[in-house]
Parts: C-alpha cells; structure tokens; sequence
C-alpha cells in the first residue's frame, strides 16, 4: 500500500476517535425514569379501514405496498402492546 494511501485514512480514523470521546461529554441523559417511550398510534374508524383493504385489493399480489403495510402492521401491533403496558 502506497503511502499516501495510509495518510488518507488517518483522518477519517482520527475523526472516529474524536466523535466516540465527545459523546462521552454528552450532557442529556436518556434516562426516561424506567418508562418506555411509545410512539402514539393512529386511530381509523370503520369506514376508513373498509376503504383501505378495497384500495390494497386492486394491488397486484407481493405489490411493495402489500409488503410494506405488513410491517407497518408489526410496528402498529408493538406500539399497542407498549401503550397498553403504560397505561395504569
């Protein structure tokens, strides 16, 4: 390996460093007192829903859109679970 070739990395390398050493200098603490953060969860009344699943029938199957929705399903059903486990 060429010389200059080891003198280009030597500053992306010290970069590095010195990011990891200032974030120990962080101030805010993420501390939330023990409570998980949960992001809200929308709310869709009948109609709408209804309206939904006859927009995703006119998708072709495995459309991207069908397989995104999944995961936004998985990240709706975790959201209720920690609301649910927040509230008293």
């Amino acid at each position: 390996m060429p010389f200059n070739a080891v003198c280009s990395k030597l500053p992306s390398i010290a970069l590095g460093i010195a990011l990891t050493l200032l974030s120990a200098c962080a101030t805010g603490g993420s501390d939330t007192g023990g409570l998980a953060v949960c992001p809200p969860v929308a709310e869709y009344d009948q109609a709408f829903r209804e309206r939904a699943v006859a927009e995703l029938e006119l998708l072709p199957n495995g459309s991207a859109v069908e397989g995104m929705l999944v995961d936004y399903a998985v990240l709706r059903a975790h959201s209720m679970g920690c609301n649910r486990l927040r509230t008293p």
